[in-house]
């Protein structure tokens, strides 16, 4: 799954599903906890329920095996 709010992965992942956390606009983020680029890198290692996380989306599925 898909989501810009990290927050909103978090069933997915306990139903199993792979999720991908999408940060590309953080200018325009609704993630209250997300200031700036190196609290992304925090919330990942704080977070269990977050699979990947990408900044360009298409460069994401493109590239995925």
């Amino acid at each position: 799954m898909f989501e810009d709010l990290h927050i909103n992965l978090k069933e997915p992942h306990a139903m199993g599903w792979k999720t991908v956390w999408v940060t590309n606009n953080l200018e325009y983020n609704l993630n209250k906890d997300v200031n700036q680029q190196e609290d992304i890198q925090k919330i990942i290692e704080e977070k269990g329920y977050i699979t990947e996380v990408t900044d360009n989306l298409e460069n994401f599925l493109i590239n995925i095996n």
